[in-house]
């Protein structure tokens, strides 16, 4: 939605999907690697906090990451960037909601599964663990987001082209 008036350029250019995408990907990366890298001086206050920060980072990266990389496929509402952002709520539709649920619950459920049975290291570890297998297989992610946007691609196309 944030390419909606370059979209059809970028289906049409001569670069490659995986390239586009991956570059995405690499934005988003670099994008949490630098905030949470800003959040760190929380460790002065306690040591878990560090160890908190790079726990979610890793998360972010390994299952925050490929879910909006999948859901933005579906995402199809244009977003004018000429209207300015305050109170513009274009493009803004169920589905920017929806990520945010299997975003941030499942987070949240574990740390307070661990906290309950006062094990906050282990939810501290396992939400680490738990991010290392997108980062891992970050290529089989980026390949299966091409595919369902090849699928997708004019169903998103006649969507953003439509002023509504």
């Amino acid at each position: 939605a944030w390419n909606s008036a370059h979209f059809n350029m970028i289906l049409t250019q001569n670069f490659p999907l995986h390239k586009y995408l991956k570059s995405k990907y690499y934005l988003l990366l670099i994008s949490s690697v630098i905030l949470s890298i800003m959040a760190l001086p929380y460790g002065f206050f306690n040591i878990k906090f560090i160890l908190f920060i790079i726990a979610m980072c890793c998360y972010n990266i390994g299952i925050t990451i490929p879910i909006y990389l999948y859901m933005s496929i579906y995402a199809a509402k244009r977003i004018d960037l000429k209207k300015g952002s305050s109170f513009n709520y274009e493009g803004l539709g169920v589905l920017q909601y929806l990520i945010i649920l299997p975003v941030m619950i499942p987070p949240i459920l574990i740390y307070l599964f661990f906290y309950f049975i006062d094990m906050t290291d282990l939810a501290i570890f396992f939400l680490f663990l738990v991010g290392v297998p997108g980062i891992l297989f970050k290529e089989k992610i980026i390949n299966n987001s091409i595919e369902k946007l090849k699928e997708r691609k004019y169903i998103l196309q006649t969507n953003l082209n439509t002023k509504t």
